[in-house]
């Protein structure tokens, strides 16, 4: 009953012998509705659910688990709910979620308690509401999580073994020195006894026998009082050395309960490392699976070109002409095995043993200008706008000048494949001052990447929207031999590109860099 009520209520029967029967009457109203209106708070009183109680197997949850709950896959797990205030006559649904990672199993009952066994190892969230089926009112959602995990659950459980079995060294522990103090007063009480006793007999033989005589009784009798004394001190010390080696058990098995929470926690660190390294190691191994699939598809194509060719050369007669066409056919042939067979060893070369890198002081324009007049041909064919930007006031850097070439030419290469006839390529150098850089950059006009695209750009095997426009070969490694090269110098390779209106890219190398001659990359006859 609400404050306002009571109120009522007591000026009511307090002015009851006061009043006339008109006030009364107004009175009494003036009481009814406060009563309605505290009716009425009531009724518009929110709704609260709450978890009441947890049973992991038929025990209560609170006693067995101090932090989270955590289970095994064969235990079952009971939640108990309710909803206040009761409404008796009014009918409650309770809408139940399980949420498992992306997974949320949604029920509707009308029950009080719900029960979950078998579950599959993993986090879960617990969330409970309730709405009348009217649907005039509603609850907030109260929840709670648990976990399913065998080996953690196991640890728990050693656990409380362990702290129940301490529990009960303890309570020995205590009986024992409750032992210990009956066994001092009743050695207190023997004492006196024996010493009145010896009193006694000191006075009888005092009083009947020689006095020389009654002293040597009497100190024969003192010797027995002290023997006997000195047995119960003999065991009550006993008693005290087994008192402090229970508690030096008890403090060996708490600091071995400690030591195997952490050994488990180290345990379950270590798991998670060596799953997480397995999982990399099988999707690296995926990878370079599908990667050398496809290679040696690609290979097997031209290979299988050439024969036809040869076997058209062995039985056919040819002119002068077809014999020239087919020659050529099989050089190009060739030359994609090569490529491919270059590539490998690129691949193996980066993944095995590692390679020497051999280092010259040079100016990288000279190796630029080498690399830009090669791939001027190609950039003919396709009529592209060709152009160089050198700076020439950079500083002389130490690398290894074959790598660098290749570095180069497979970016100038790929510009001048994937930008579409009429488009332009630009290749240029600088000077980064503020890191000490020097910067080799190829725009072109071509195709562009997508943003996915930029994210696998130079990953080993990567497939890419953009396609070579004149048909020429490819295959998704050259970017990732060109990072694995640039960074053998301490440099670091990017691209900048928008669909549809072109790339650039670019690396840089550090011009301070100190070269060690025993220092070994991962490159070798590549």
């Amino acid at each position: 009953m609400t404050t306002t009520l009571k109120k009522g209520i007591e000026l009511l029967l307090t002015q009851i012998m006061h009043i006339s029967l008109n006030k009364y009457f107004h009175f009494t109203l003036l009481v009814f509705s406060l009563l309605l209106t505290d009716i009425n708070n009531l009724k518009s009183e929110e709704h609260i659910i709450s978890i009441d109680n947890i049973q992991v197997n038929g025990e209560i949850a609170d006693t067995y688990f101090a932090d989270e709950i955590v289970i095994s896959n064969t235990d079952s797990i009971l939640f108990e709910y309710s909803v206040n205030p009761v409404l008796d006559k009014e009918p409650v649904l309770y809408r139940v979620m399980l949420v498992m990672g992306n997974d949320t199993s949604i029920n509707v009952i009308n029950g009080m308690e719900v029960r979950y066994a078998n579950l599959p190892q993993a986090n879960y969230k617990f969330i409970i509401s309730a709405f009348d089926s009217s649907g005039e009112w509603s609850t907030k959602e109260e929840s709670l999580e648990f976990r399913v995990d065998n080996n953690l659950h196991s640890v728990l459980v050693k656990s409380n073994n362990l702290e129940l079995q301490i529990a009960e060294l303890k309570k020995k522990l205590k009986e024992l020195e409750s032992e210990n103090g009956v066994i001092s007063i009743i050695s207190d009480i023997a004492l006196i006894i024996f010493l009145t006793i010896i009193l006694l007999f000191a006075i009888i033989f005092f009083k009947n026998r020689p006095k020389k005589k009654s002293i040597d009784t009497k100190q024969r009798e003192v010797k027995v009082g002290s023997s006997n004394q000195n047995n119960l001190s003999v065991e009550n010390a006993e008693l005290k050395e087994e008192i402090a080696s229970l508690r030096l058990q008890i403090d060996k098995m708490q600091e071995q309960s400690r030591n195997l929470v952490l050994q488990n926690k180290e345990l379950q660190e270590n798991l998670n490392k060596t799953d997480k390294s397995k999982q990399e190691l099988e999707e690296l191994q995926k990878q370079k699976e599908e990667l050398f699939s496809v290679i040696v598809h690609d290979i097997k194509n031209p290979a299988s070109v050439i024969k036809g060719l040869v076997d058209l050369l062995t039985n056919y007669d040819s002119t002068a002409s077809d014999f020239e066409d087919i020659m050529k056919d099989i050089a190009a042939s060739s030359s994609r095995i090569l490529m491919l067979s270059s590539e490998i060893s690129k691949i193996m070369a980066l993944e095995g043993t590692g390679l020497k890198l051999h280092y010259d002081k040079v100016d990288i324009n000279d190796i630029a200008q080498d690399v830009f007049t090669r791939n001027s041909y190609n950039a003919k064919n396709k009529k592209l706008t060709y152009e160089c930007m050198f700076d020439n006031n950079l500083p002389e850097i130490t690398l290894d000048v074959l790598r660098i070439d290749e570095v180069m030419d497979n970016l100038i290469s790929n510009a001048i494949k994937y930008t579409e006839r009429n488009g332009s390529v630009l290749v240029e150098t600088s000077f980064d001052k503020d890191k000490n850089h020097i910067v080799f950059s190829v725009s072109d006009t071509g195709q562009g990447l997508s943003e996915e695209d930029i994210k696998s750009t130079f990953q080993k095997g990567a497939t890419l929207s953009s396609k070579p426009t004149a048909g020429e070969s490819a295959t998704g490694l050259g970017l990732w031999i060109v990072k694995k090269m640039i960074e053998a110098h301490d440099g670091y390779v990017w691209v900048k590109s928008k669909k549809g209106e072109g790339s650039t890219f670019a690396f840089s190398i550090p011009v301070n860099r100190k070269v060690k001659n025993e220092k070994v990359e991962k490159l070798e006859n590549a």
